[in-house]
């Protein structure tokens, strides 16, 4: 049996994108479907408007940050698209992790649970806590 994460697919790792350009025909496909029904041209259009965003992200990082084409190994428009698939990859992760960070916050304060300091508190008997900075490297606290 999978972990509740593998079935989501929470990993990068275990995702399947679709290419940039692939959505976008498939949204405009939809959008002239939509026909007059405003309403559902309104909806496709947005969906539109967010993936060319990130294809304009896209351009202009690698267009600023040179390097990143090196890493990627592509450049020109298959680098856009590549770095495309990843920008929009990391940023449906970060709001993966806001959203499980927030249910835990609220979580600990409805079910009357232990903070993270609270426990790392508990757990050393009053000794140094370890804490973890905003690049990832464990400090001391007290």
């Amino acid at each position: 049996m999978q972990s509740l994460a593998a079935q989501m697919g929470a990993s990068a790792q275990e995702t399947h994108t679709v290419s940039p350009l692939d959505e976008l025909m498939a949204l405009k496909t939809l959008k002239d479907m939509a026909g007059t029904n405003k309403e559902d041209a309104a909806l496709w259009q947005q969906y539109i408007n967010d993936s060319t965003r990130m294809l304009r992200l896209a351009a202009f990082t690698i267009q600023s940050q040179p390097a990143i084409s090196e890493k990627l190994g592509v450049s020109g428009l298959q680098g856009v698209l590549a770095l495309a698939s990843i920008l929009k990859q990391k940023n449906s992760d970060k709001v993966f992790e806001k959203v499980l960070d927030s249910s835990l916050d609220a979580g600990a304060a409805h079910f009357k649970m232990e903070t993270v300091d609270q426990r790392l508190t508990r757990l050393n008997a009053g000794g140094r806590v370890y804490d973890y900075n905003s690049k990832g490297r464990k400090t001391f606290g007290t």
